[in-house]
């Protein structure tokens, strides 16, 4: 299965996603998750080489790429039928290379924030990434929603992404997220997001009895 995290608007919480995503189908679903990073600044491949000093073994492989090599990369896996590839991409839409990139997807995973430079960019992504994969579902995360703040235009801007896809309840604003790594999700953390995450893992990427137990 290949999944992408992407949004033309660059700070969205795309590497966050992709890290909190990949150690929650590695450590609690028993998943081989390979994670591709085609962000501008590789901050998850960064990030694996400096935790990798610690000579821990990872919970799960990392892999900077091009986005020119990204396609043989993911030919070269095999039929990856027992591996979940994760794909942080750049948030530059111009490269030749990107829109191949996205018609190999299973899902698009798009976490957004509420205000609306991050909405402009979130909409031209899901449509062009729907445009040119109409097969792939398309979920949106709301990310960083901040405590007791009311946002006005939430629910406007949910009714409208969900004409594309469906909306799930979002990441909250906690400065733990700042002692993520590679090798571990804070405690603190892991009450968070686990509901997010057990629901997108069960009601989207691996719905019905067949899903993969560890």
């Amino acid at each position: 299965m290949k999944i992408l995290i992407g949004n033309k608007k660059g700070g969205a919480g795309k590497t966050t996603l992709t890290m909190l995503l990949a150690w929650y189908l590695s450590c609690l679903r028993g998943i081989d998750v390979q994670v591709i990073d085609m962000d501008e600044r590789q901050g998850i491949s960064l990030m694996a080489a400096k935790d990798r000093i610690l000579e821990n073994d990872p919970l799960y492989e990392v892999t900077a790429c091009r986005p020119d090599y990204v396609l043989p990369l993911l030919a070269s896996l095999g039929n990856m039928e027992n591996q979940l590839v994760l794909i942080d991409l750049p948030a530059a839409m111009e490269n030749e290379h990107y829109l191949p990139i996205l018609n190999a997807a299973e899902f698009i995973l798009c976490p957004f924030s509420y205000d609306e430079f991050t909405m402009d960019a979130t909409l031209l992504f899901a449509l062009v990434a729907g445009k040119v994969n109409p097969v792939a579902k398309i979920i949106f995360i709301p990310n960083r929603l901040k405590a007791g703040v009311r946002y006005e235009l939430r629910a406007e801007v949910d009714a409208m992404l969900r004409q594309i896809g469906p909306v799930l309840p979002g990441i909250p604003e906690r400065i733990d997220f700042q002692r993520l790594t590679t090798l571990y999700l804070p405690e603190v953390l892991q009450s968070t997001v686990e509901p997010l995450l057990d629901l997108l893992y069960s009601h989207y990427l691996f719905p019905g009895p067949g899903a993969p137990i560890r």
